[in-house]
């Protein structure tokens, strides 16, 4: 999964030092940790069970890149076969043994080996550990956006 924001050049205030490509990185970058934090935060027991936490070990760094035209944040998660089901949620779907003849699993409360030749899995629900959290900042961005381009204005109007 990756998240990117990208804002392409306006005409004549993108190329200068202290301009709107540098403003919107110095913003993103915030942004893009807050957005990291807030994540971590949901993987670390608040919407997902943690028990291995590799699933919290995949959330890649935020990174901010401006090649003084685009300037873009990305976050990087996955690599766990679990992320997307845990994230968007699955339908109840049938286990059937492929490399033995049975599968062999272990119930709590009777910790006694279970043989099944195939197991009904019941449905997940959706935790939206990564969506969620974008969603929500979404207008901190807008607002970021339209603060660097006031103040990029402003300091080309009156200097």
């Amino acid at each position: 999964m990756e998240i990117k924001f990208e804002f392409d050049r306006p005409p004549s205030i993108f190329g200068r030092p202290g301009s709107l490509a540098a403003r919107l990185e110095e913003k993103m970058t915030g942004l893009m940790t807050a957005l990291r934090q807030k994540i971590d935060a949901g993987l670390s027991g608040g919407k997902v069970q943690v028990r291995t936490g590799a699933l919290r070990g995949s959330l890649s760094d935020a990174t901010v890149e401006n090649d003084g035209s685009i300037v873009t944040g990305e976050l990087h998660m996955g690599g766990v076969p679990y992320t997307l089901p845990l994230e968007l949620g699955s339908a109840a779907r049938v286990i059937r043994a492929v490399n033995k003849e049975t599968l062999r699993f272990y119930l709590q409360e009777q910790g006694v080996a279970q043989f099944r030749r195939q197991v009904l899995h019941p449905p997940i629900k959706s935790r939206e550990f990564f969506q969620q959290p974008i969603n929500e900042m979404l207008d901190e961005y807008r607002k970021a956006f339209f603060e660097a381009f006031d103040e990029t204005i402003e300091e080309e109007l009156f200097r």
